[in-house]
């Protein structure tokens, strides 16, 4: 049942990542780190309602963006420092495997990987280890 508890909060933090990488892409197109072309079109195109619009845009996206990560902050179990896609799915194959029970022991097993890996010849270690115990990586 713990198990259960923690893929959820797993695969909620993957999906709310996810959804803050969606807001910072819309906000990276339209906001004021947009492509050199587009600011232009967008200073040219200011004072017209499109211009308005926009701008009521990046507003909302800039406040919806702040409200998600809180909320996420709030009810993810991970911390933000492992909020990555990569380390969740990590994270995930522990849960899996029975590896671990709790977050702080997904951290732990992650961290003596990361620094198995940084060993000289580690990484081929890893992978052969890795190999011989989930099969190929996909």
């Amino acid at each position: 049942m713990e198990n259960m508890v923690l893929l959820d909060n797993i695969q909620f933090t993957r999906k709310g990542i996810n959804r803050l990488y969606e807001l910072g892409m819309k906000y990276k197109w339209y906001g004021p780190e947009a492509p050199i072309p587009l600011r232009w079109i967008y200073y040219v195109l200011r004072p017209t309602p499109f211009g308005q619009k926009r701008e009521q845009m990046i507003s909302d996206t800039m406040n919806q963006f702040h409200r998600e990560f809180l909320n996420l902050q709030r009810r993810s179990l991970i911390p933000p420092a492992y909020w990555d896609t990569m380390i969740l799915n990590r994270f995930e194959e522990y849960v899996i495997n029975q590896q671990v029970f709790t977050v702080e022991q997904c951290i732990k097993l992650y961290e003596s990987e990361k620094q198995e890996r940084l060993k000289p010849e580690g990484w081929e270690q890893f992978y052969l280890k890795r190999v011989k115990t989930s099969g190929p990586i996909t």
